[in-house]
């Protein structure tokens, strides 16, 4: 709801800017499909990133390893994951990789740090 809300305010503004309704335009249409599609993927990564990271669960399940591994196993792809969505990241913005990578991980790691200290209170 909220891209599609975003992507009508957008389309009201270039409206204002052309001075004339798009009303049955290919613009109105790519509105419509960029909206749809934003919103599958901002609904769908967190539960991709969700299912990447409960993985070793899933292998722990069928007996195929140990408790204490799945709960590294669990850690070590989380961790991962986070440095390579801040390596992703860093080439969007045309930086440093490696470094937005390291910057993601360590917010991660601080998060993690902050609740485990929260949650001994």
């Amino acid at each position: 709801m909220t891209e599609r809300a975003e992507r009508k305010r957008d389309l009201k503004k270039l409206e204002t800017a052309m001075m004339t309704k798009l009303n049955d335009s290919i613009i109105t249409d790519a509105t419509a499909f960029v909206s749809f599609y934003a919103a599958l993927v901002d609904g769908g990564s967190p539960i991709l990133t969700a299912l990447i990271s409960l993985s070793p669960f899933f292998l722990l399940l069928h007996g195929l390893i140990a408790v204490q591994i799945a709960y590294m196993g669990s850690l070590v792809v989380t961790l991962v994951t986070l440095f390579m969505l801040g390596i992703y990241l860093g080439r969007i913005a045309k930086e440093n990789a490696l470094l937005y990578g390291l910057q993601t991980l360590i917010a991660g790691i601080a998060t993690v740090a902050i609740a485990l200290m929260l949650g001994a209170i």
